[in-house]
């Protein structure tokens, strides 16, 4: 009686092994997609206002990023100026 129960767990996991083989390109693929696609939707969520799934999604990418703006895309558009208090230089202006 005990041998059953150790059979149909045998037999559920060759089944799943079969599927997995049958489809392991489609499993490969939504993988790599989910990888490629997630760093496209943090800078929307982030337009959008949702904050939070958005640095869930740049924490998870941080080890993997170099974050160079030089080698970077702007989605929503790179800002057009920066405030001198930003620069960390003491600098007067010509104006």
């Amino acid at each position: 009686m005990a041998d059953k129960p150790k059979r149909k767990l045998a037999l559920r996991a060759n089944i799943w092994t079969l599927r997995l083989a049958r489809q392991w390109t489609r499993v490969a693929l939504l993988i790599v997609g989910i990888y490629v696609s997630l760093p496209f939707v943090a800078p929307t969520l982030m337009k959008l206002g949702l904050e939070g799934p958005a640095r869930v999604i740049y924490t998870i990418y941080s080890p993997f990023c170099h974050q160079f703006a030089f080698r970077s895309f702007f989605l929503y558009g790179e800002q057009p100026v920066y405030p001198r208090a930003n620069t960390g230089m003491d600098v007067t202006p010509y104006e």
